[in-house]
C-alpha cells in the first residue's frame, strides 16, 4: 500500500509528455588529408551554417596551424559541423582527447551549457576549449586573427618547437 501512495504522490511529475533521446555517436573523424583517425591529439571544429565543403584553401590554411602548433599533422583532426551537434562527452570518451578549436561554434553546439568569450582559452573537465569567429571571419578581420593566435599560441606554447 505504501508504494501506491508514493507513486500517487510524484504522479504530477509524470503527467508530461516524455521525449526519448537518441543515443547520440560520435562521428567520425578525419585527419587534414581525409584520412579516418582514432587518437587525435586536437580536434577542428568548423561550424558552416552554409553546408559548403571545407574549401582547398581553407585546408592549406588549417594544415599549416596544425604545424604552427607543434602537432604533427596525423595528431590533428577536423569536423565540418552543419546542422548536426556534436556530443563532447561522447567524442572524449571514445577519441580520448580533450583539445579543441571551434571556429564559429559555440558551446551549445557540444552539447555545453557553459559561458564563454571568443578568442579566450577555457578549461573544462580536464580538456582546453578555444571558441573563436567563424574561419573565414578569422581570416579576414585582423583584430581577430591577433586575437585568436595569441589565445591559441599560449595554448600550444609547450608543443612548438624552441628555434635554436
Amino acid at each position: 500500500m505504501q508504494e501506491e501512495q508514493t507513486m500517487s504522490l510524484y504522479g504530477y511529475l509524470f503527467s508530461k509528455p516524455i521525449y526519448v533521446a537518441n543515443e547520440s555517436i560520435a562521428p567520425e573523424l578525419t585527419d587534414l588529408d581525409g584520412v579516418p583517425m582514432k587518437t587525435p591529439k586536437l580536434l577542428f571544429v568548423l561550424r558552416n551554417a552554409m553546408n559548403h565543403p571545407i574549401s582547398a584553401e581553407d585546408l592549406d590554411l588549417l594544415k599549416k596551424m596544425a604545424d604552427w602548433t607543434g602537432l604533427e599533422r596525423n595528431e590533428v583532426a577536423c569536423y565540418l559541423m552543419q546542422d548536426e551537434l556534436l556530443n563532447l562527452n561522447k567524442i572524449r570518451l571514445v577519441y580520448g582527447f580533450t583539445c579543441f578549436i571551434c571556429f564559429g561554434a559555440i558551446p551549445a553546439d557540444l552539447g555545453l551549457n557553459i559561458d564563454h568569450k571568443l578568442n579566450a582559452m577555457i578549461r573544462f573537465m580536464d580538456g582546453i576549449l578555444l571558441f573563436t569567429s567563424p574561419f573565414a571571419e578569422v581570416q579576414k578581420n585582423e583584430k581577430l586573427k591577433k586575437e585568436f593566435f595569441h589565445v591559441a599560441g599560449n595554448m600550444f606554447s609547450h608543443l612548438r618547437k624552441k628555434k635554436s
